[in-house]
């Protein structure tokens, strides 16, 4: 079974193939899937997952956006939809804040 995604680009379309395994999507952000992303991309665990759950789910209650966004935004600093958290590779006014109130959440915990 062929489990690969293809990508539209420009006039050509699906001209590249990604292995959907190689993306790494988490659909629903578990305590164990915190812990095997940071595992399999960095290799090592340093914070505890749950309270990294837990303060992504906080989060993205207070500024209605999807929990697995808020991690991604905190750990991989990729910018959250919908919401204007970069501007020019920085995060923008919104962005700090949301990551103080992160912060501020973990560390509440």
């Amino acid at each position: 079974m062929d489990r690969s995604v293809s990508i539209p680009m420009g006039r050509r379309k699906y001209r590249n193939r990604i292995n959907i395994k190689q993306l790494n999507i988490m659909k629903k952000l578990t305590t164990k899937g915190i812990n095997d992303y940071l595992i399999e991309n960095y290799g090592v665990v340093k914070h505890d997952c749950d309270k990294l759950k837990r303060s992504c789910q906080r989060v993205s209650k207070k500024y209605g956006v999807n929990t697995v966004h808020v991690f991604h935004f905190m750990i991989e600093q990729e910018p959250i939809p919908n919401l204007y958290t970069h501007s020019y590779g920085f995060n923008t006014r919104l962005g700090r804040e949301i990551r103080e109130t992160f912060q501020n959440e973990y560390y509440s915990l």
